[in-house]
């Protein structure tokens, strides 16, 4: 059974696992591998600042997806929006270890994610992804996002689309 947990030390080599996995498929560099895996030589401190995320400005909270005790992926939930993250993060963010994709754990991720943010008292959150992203997508219209509009990327990269879901 899938369940969003807080980061423990519990999951730490499934989580490491996950960075890997990452790597190898080129959706982070060798220097967001490295630097991820020093702030994770020392369990203590970075729980510790995860901790501290949720006291900043955003309210961001990190919650990790275990199925059956096995690490799957991490969500992000801002409880508030700054000018950055309206113009493009939004309130949600989501990651499947790769090994992992095509099996449900996105919508499910996201389906969790919604209750955490309804426990919360949030009432609509904003979420986006990049137009090519098909699979992102359709994760967020079975959440029952509905989308608003498409915004261009200043960097030339596909557009971002953006959505909004009721809780």
């Amino acid at each position: 059974m899938s369940k969003l947990v807080e980061p423990s030390s519990e999951y730490l080599d499934g989580n490491i696992e996950f960075l890997k996995e990452l790597l190898d498929e080129g959706e982070i560099t060798k220097e967001e591998y490295d630097t991820k895996i020093a702030l994770r030589k020392n369990i203590g401190t970075y729980l510790e600042s995860l901790s501290k995320l949720d006291k900043d400005d955003l309210g961001l909270h990190v919650y990790w997806l275990v199925d059956n005790d096995v690490f799957i992926g991490t969500f992000r939930l801002n409880e508030r929006l700054n000018d950055k993250q309206r113009k493009g993060g939004g309130n949600i963010g989501y990651e499947i270890r790769p090994s992992k994709h095509r099996q449900g754990y996105g919508t499910e991720i996201l389906r969790l994610g919604l209750l955490k943010a309804k426990e919360l008292g949030m009432k609509e959150i904003l979420i986006n992804c990049r137009e090519d992203n098909t699979a992102s997508r359709k994760i967020i219209e079975n959440n029952g996002g509905v989308f608003i509009k498409s915004v261009p990327d200043e960097s030339g990269d596909p557009n971002s689309l953006w959505y909004k879901i009721k809780i």
